[in-house]
């Protein structure tokens, strides 16, 4: 059965922990469960009875005044609307011990002289109840708020972390282009007097780097064709020099490509499949 308003306190656990009580109490000598006087000359079937049924009672009774006061307290609900819970709990519970007067008033905590009498008790046994049961709800809401808050916290910080982990990174992005480019123009320039194949072959890894790691000439992740075409006639290139130029490749381009965009890298990708597999 779905119940109008959220379950915080589970009924499995209410009745395993006032089972376990009543248990308890119903083997301590001169004694009984909730206050209730040991009553002498009864079947142990009907005590047993008798006090599963009072076990219950507590059950049902903490079960629904716990659930409501915490579904009130989260909910931020105003006086009045506990005023009219509180009203329909207890207006509940009187017609439970209204019914055992009449029908099984042998399952009452005593026997009373009048109706006005048991009502006046019951209502006295209910109001420590009630407290507690808000007492409880209103702690309960607080842990929360304080998990939840730390659990936001913790959230933010990370969140912290991983900004200032990309700002980083972004940084670290700009300063490695500028860093490879400038230590492979210093090399093209120290090795330009010594040979003209190695110094070649250097300036077009620098073409092919560059192209690679620069973002900033694409638009809507897109690129030139024209650039694109460029960047393929550098690896040939620089394979061809692997290879000491004994590699078979003939690329043509026919047509304008001004102002043609695809999708980079997509002929690299044909171009490096056609070396590696030939």
């Amino acid at each position: 059965m779905q119940l109008p308003f959220k379950t915080r306190y589970p009924f499995k656990y209410l009745l395993l922990f006032f089972s376990t009580l009543g248990v308890i109490c119903f083997f301590m000598p001169d004694s009984g469960l909730m206050g209730e006087p040991a009553i002498s000359g009864m079947p142990l079937w009907y005590k047993i009875v008798r006090y599963a049924t009072r076990v219950l009672y507590h059950v049902v009774f903490l079960f629904f005044s716990l659930n409501l006061y915490y579904h009130l307290i989260v909910n931020r609900k105003r006086l009045g609307t506990y005023v009219v819970v509180t009203g329909k709990i207890v207006l509940a519970s009187l017609s439970y011990h209204v019914m055992l007067y009449y029908v099984l008033p042998g399952f009452l905590l005593k026997k009373y002289d009048s109706l006005p009498d048991m009502l006046c008790t019951c209502i006295q046994g209910m109001i420590p109840l009630l407290v507690l049961s808000f007492v409880f709800a209103y702690l309960t809401n607080i842990r929360e708020a304080l998990v939840q808050r730390r659990i936001l916290q913790e959230q933010k910080l990370q969140l912290e972390m991983e900004k200032s982990q990309a700002n980083f990174n972004f940084l670290k992005a700009q300063i490695n282009p500028h860093f490879l480019h400038n230590t492979l123009n210093f090399l093209y320039a120290k090795s330009l007097p010594y040979s003209e194949e190695l110094s070649e072959g250097i300036l077009t890894l620098s073409d092919i780097m560059r192209y690679a790691l620069d973002e900033q000439t694409r638009q809507d992740g897109k690129a030139l064709l024209a650039d694109e075409v460029e960047h393929v006639n550098n690896v040939i290139k620089i394979n061809q020099l692997r290879f000491e130029n004994q590699l078979q490749v003939h690329f043509t381009v026919q047509g304008s490509l001004e102002g043609l965009r695809i999708a980079p890298f997509v002929l690299i990708t044909l171009v490096e499949n056609a070396f590696k597999h030939g």
